[in-house]
C-alpha cells in the first residue's frame, strides 16, 4: 500500500470505465444505414457495398505497403 494518498491525478476519470452498452443490438449499423438509405432516396446495399470496397481498397494499399517494407 503507498504511503501517499493517491490524487485525482492518479484516479482513472469518472466514466473512463463505462462498458459500451451490451443491450445495443447488432444490426444497429444496418438499420442507420437503411434510414438514411430512405430518407436521402440510396439503397442500403449501394451505401454497404462501397463500404466494403473502401475497406479493400484499404487493405490492399497496406498490404501493399507492408511487402514494400
Amino acid at each position: 500500500m503507498p504511503a501517499t494518498k493517491a490524487t485525482s491525478q492518479d484516479r482513472p476519470k469518472k466514466g473512463a470505465t463505462r462498458k459500451p452498452n451490451r443491450h445495443a443490438k447488432p444490426d444497429f449499423t444496418e438499420r442507420m444505414e437503411a434510414s438514411r438509405a430512405s430518407s436521402g432516396a440510396v439503397d442500403a446495399a449501394v451505401v454497404r457495398r462501397q463500404r466494403e470496397a473502401e475497406a479493400s481498397r484499404a487493405i490492399d494499399e497496406f498490404d501493399r505497403k507492408w511487402k514494400q517494407g
